[in-house]
């Protein structure tokens, strides 16, 4: 899913963890960044310095939305998004100044830095950043990335999919219980009678089969609610989840739902897009936490177009979903569905 400029070199060892830290293991990962790159890839200290301007605007200075992924020992975090008040903002856009990404590798991320880590919505452990952070593709853009040595709770050594946030922003979150959650027969069952109720709802063209167009159900545990009792389900028609032309036939679902009484589920947020309203844009959940604290988890949706991925984060406001942001690259950006039709502001 990722695709990476470079490669990740783990070294092992065993780390005593001291007192100050998180009471929990070393996950024995250090990371460091080495040798010659050009362009995506390349080290912060290795790139030509250039005089000071100073009439470039200062950063953002809000906390920094991390992404990645786990694989055997090696971690790699994606700044996806920096936080503007109550949204979200791309680091860098295509009218903005040039070389902002690489201001962010000098001025933002410095070797030392520390970030909370979280999987399924609760804290895993901390990753201290390891040399120089440098620009990877990630998605539809090359993204500031960090790597370095990694502690995390025993219990989450399943956890692949991760998010960060810097320490300093996430000071007050203390650790919860991270389980990985399987699916059981009746929220399978439960996943294919959500999607037979909202194919009518969204006026979806009926498939040949519901079962057959599901290609991937998540159990997770949203909104601090019963332990893995939430659905997050994508259903494609005519196509999967992956970039690519699609017919203009097909469309994609994606909705989560909340459990009932009576192994009923009641879906909450919801996507639909046909390929022809707009263009391909289907969506999948790639990670869930409460940013704004307010006991309703934000979604970090990745959505796939015809020719690339890109990231959208959605967050339960005032009453109804609403993007609070999508990449700058973004192919065709979507939102929540509303009765009414068009998708939430």
């Amino acid at each position: 899913m990722i695709r990476r400029a470079l490669r990740l070199i783990p070294l092992f060892g065993i780390v005593t963890v001291a007192s100050a830290c998180d009471n929990v293991s070393w996950g024995g990962i250090d990371v460091r960044l080495e040798g010659p790159r050009d362009h995506v890839g390349q080290a912060a200290d290795t790139v030509a310095a250039e005089p000071e301007d100073p009439s470039l605007a200062p950063l953002p200075g809000g906390p920094i939305l991390f992404a990645g992924r786990r694989s055997g020992d090696a971690v790699e975090l994606a700044a996806i998004a920096v936080q503007a008040g109550p949204l979200w903002q791309p680091l860098a856009t295509s009218d903005g100044p040039e070389g902002t990404l690489e201001r962010y590798l000098t001025e933002r991320l410095e070797a030392g830095a520390r970030y909370t880590l979280f999987s399924n919505g609760v804290r895993v452990g901390t990753l201290t950043q390891e040399g120089a952070a440098t620009l990877e593709d990630f998605g539809c853009m090359a993204r500031p990335t960090i790597s370095g040595r990694v502690e995390m709770v025993p219990s989450a050594n399943a956890a692949r999919t991760l998010l960060a946030l810097p320490e300093e922003a996430a000071a007050t979150r203390g650790f919860e219980a991270f389980r990985a959650r399987s699916s059981t027969y009746e929220q399978r069952v439960g996943s294919l009678n959500t999607a037979q109720a909202l194919i009518p709802a969204v006026e979806a063209p009926w498939p040949p089969s519901v079962l057959e167009i599901r290609r991937e159900l998540q159990i997770v545990d949203l909104d601090g609610g019963e332990p893995g009792s939430f659905l997050a389900a994508s259903f494609i028609y005519g196509d999967g989840l992956r970039t690519g032309a699609a017919e203009d036939s097909s469309w994609g679902l994606f909705f989560t739902a909340r459990p009932l009484p009576g192994d009923l589920f009641e879906a909450d947020y919801v996507w639909y897009r046909r390929a022809s309203d707009g263009g391909k844009a289907w969506p999948r959940l790639y990670s869930f936490l409460d940013l704004n604290g307010d006991g309703r988890d934000e979604l970090l949706l990745e959505v796939f177009g015809e020719s690339d991925r890109w990231f959208q984060l959605e967050s339960y406001r005032d009453g109804s979903w609403r993007s609070v942001f999508a990449d700058g690259c973004a192919e065709a950006p979507g939102g929540a569905w509303r009765p009414s039709g068009p998708a939430a502001p």
